[in-house]
């Protein structure tokens, strides 16, 4: 093959196999010749000779430090940060590969050696000579419940520090003491509160307030713990808690005549319940059947509870109906609410 050349500015270029004779007469050095079989690219150098030509590439390491190479071995070299002596160490590798560190000023730090290649590379020991001193020696102290707490969760007092001693045990850990443990958040100041009819009431053509009696585990508001007395305004929401009504059980038993109950649930937001607070929610209950004492239960669940306020007093009324749905004296009622409150 024919060498090929062209001239560009002051620099002339070559092209041919790597079998052609490269030119050196009356070239200016610094020309350039490819072989196009081998994609090598040769320059003419001062003295007339071709050497083999590539571009430099600057190789920098993660901190931008230039990477050098010795020997055919890249080697680098950085500042390592050491926060607990707020020093650097200064990290490099020699032309064999092996990496060594120093201490860079401010506050020591020693030299770590990788070792020679071909040795054990990249091994760490536990320092097994160096034990903490004789004596006490505190490794951190739980807060009291009275500064450090999660809102929600009684924590007994985990004031006292652990401590270890000079044989690395523990000198006064006791796992009844300082085993945490846990709520779920939708438990957390959960109590019961229900409230339930005590005997059978006979339902009467007039919509009527039934007395309700119950049991709350509530330690403030109306009602307060314990048993509640018989009344026909049961209870007020606490403030700042919610009442949720999670089912309602309600019972009819029959007269001699087909008949039905409606209990409405009614709630006042400014304080106690009132026949005419706004109703809420509403249930009827009834028996096609004309059989006296005929007894008629239904429970109605709430999944995720029917919400009550605080401040909102509730209660419940009764009216009796008969076959055609006209309002009349029926049978008799027993209604229970069960909740819960937070």
């Amino acid at each position: 093959m024919s060498v090929y050349s062209q001239t560009s500015g002051n620099r002339t270029y070559f092209s041919g196999l790597s079998t052609d004779a490269k030119p050196t007469d009356t070239i200016q050095p610094g020309a350039l010749f490819l072989e196009t079989d081998t994609n090598i690219e040769y320059v003419l150098q001062s003295d007339k000779t071709w050497t083999k030509h590539s571009q430099a590439v600057a190789l920098n390491d993660g901190n931008n430090n230039a990477i050098g190479s010795s020997g055919g071995a890249l080697y680098s070299a950085m500042f390592i940060w050491q926060p607990t002596t707020l020093s650097y160490i200064h990290a490099s590798a020699d032309a064999s590969g092996n990496l060594n560190t120093t201490a860079g000023g401010g506050g020591g730090g020693g030299t770590v050696n990788q070792g020679t290649g071909g040795a054990s590379a990249w091994k760490v020991y536990l320092d097994t000579t160096s034990k903490l001193p004789a004596g006490t020696n505190y490794l951190g102290q739980v807060g009291t419940i009275s500064t450090d707490y999660v809102p929600g969760i009684t924590i007994a007092d985990y004031s006292q520090p652990v401590v270890i001693t000079s044989d690395q045990t523990s000198a006064n850990y006791t796992p009844a003491l300082y085993n945490l443990a846990t709520q779920d958040l939708k438990d957390a100041s959960r109590i019961n509160f229900q409230l339930f009819m005590l005997t059978r009431v006979a339902a009467t053509a007039t919509e009527t307030l039934q007395s309700l009696t119950g049991y709350t585990a509530s330690t403030s508001g109306s009602p307060a713990a314990g048993q509640i007395t018989a009344t026909t305004t049961p209870a007020v929401v606490p403030t700042g808690k919610i009442y949720y009504l999670q089912s309602v059980v309600i019972t009819y038993v029959s007269l001699a005549t087909v008949g039905s109950i409606k209990v409405n649930l009614r709630a006042n937001n400014a304080g106690l319940v009132a026949i005419g607070s706004p109703i809420i929610q509403s249930w009827e209950v009834g028996s096609t059947a004309a059989t006296v004492g005929a007894v008629t239960t239904m429970t109605f669940s709430i999944p995720n509870g029917l919400q009550v306020y605080a401040g909102t007093g509730i209660g419940i009324t009764v009216q009796g109906f008969d076959a055609t749905n006209a309002a009349a004296a029926a049978g008799y009622a027993k209604v229970s609410l069960i909740g819960m409150q937070a």
